[in-house]
């Protein structure tokens, strides 16, 4: 990859991963469906304001619109709304780390979707390694597991199953057009469903009042919603989305530093080891070209 590609690949990784750390702010004052509703809105906000300097080119074909507003939902509502509903239950280390299972779910379902991201035996290696170093941070808190610790940490995988079709259906269906207009009509979509979904399950929706929530809610709307998906697509369109979904591996290592140092949360040795397996993993599969 060039150098634009590694500083595209590295902020996104530190954007999402501290993704985990603003949720869990904005979960103290409100619910994860107002949070998830919020997030969106304020990022649609702010890709109406690149729309409207920026002018970028309208899609051609019917297909194009269907499948941007699909990626509204696997890619944006439904693992949004599962990582929020989950954070009530579990650790934002956790959650990080479980997302970091995202590429293992990519790399298997390019391999038979998509012809030029086969799976060769060193990037299948890099898959490997990045396993064990999930491995190796999600054995460290199975003497916690209870019931709902459970169905959060089922819900994050779900969330990844979805993340990991998403770049895969970009890549095949809208790579060719404006990052910005597919992270605009992506978010649009999502941000109709998710308010039908608040209306539903918050009927009780209010507004935050604490200055701590609002700053994790532009965090999270303008940065870690509006500025990523156009880095997101950006990568997608350049390297692809075998490449592109490797990013869930940094998060967690990016999501540890920021539980530890400012939630407070536990770290040892577990934690160290499976760090350097996801960064090693990074590196094999973003170096290999066979």
């Amino acid at each position: 990859m060039r150098f634009q590609h590694w500083a595209a690949f590295i902020g996104l990784g530190v954007i999402w991963g501290s993704s985990f750390f603003w949720n869990k702010l904005a979960l103290q004052e409100i619910g994860p469906f107002t949070l998830v509703v919020a997030r969106v809105m304020l990022g649609l906000i702010g890709m109406l304001v690149g729309m409207v300097i920026r002018r970028p080119k309208l899609p051609e074909t019917r297909r194009q619109w269907l499948m941007m507003g699909l990626l509204g939902l696997t890619n944006t509502a439904i693992p949004f709304s599962l990582i929020a509903w989950s954070q009530q239950h579990i650790d934002s280390t956790v959650v990080s780390i479980l997302v970091s299972s995202v590429p293992i779910f990519t790399v298997i379902l390019a391999h038979f979707l998509v012809r030029e991201e086969r799976l060769f035996p060193k990037k299948f290696l890099g898959v490997v390694v990045g396993f064990l170093g999930v491995v190796v941070l999600f054995w460290r808190g199975l003497s916690s597991v209870g019931e709902m610790t459970m169905a959060g940490q089922f819900g994050v995988l779900g969330a990844a199953v979805f993340y990991a079709i998403s770049p895969i259906i970009a890549q095949k269906e809208t790579s060719k057009l404006d990052p910005l207009i597919q992270s605009f009509v992506s978010l649009a979509v999502a941000n109709v469903f998710m308010w039908a979904v608040v209306m539903i399950a918050e009927p009780a929706f209010r507004l935050p009042t604490e200055p701590t929530t609002w700053g994790a809610l532009l965090w999270l709307g303008l940065v870690g919603s509006a500025l990523a998906y156009h880095i997101y697509y950006f990568l997608i369109g350049e390297i692809g989305s075998t490449r592109t979904s490797m990013i869930a591996y940094l998060m967690p290592v990016v999501g540890l530093v920021l539980g530890v140092l400012l939630l407070r949360e536990d770290f040892d040795m577990q934690l160290l080891a499976g760090s350097v397996l996801v960064l090693g993993s990074i590196w094999v599969v973003n170096r290999v070209k066979g």
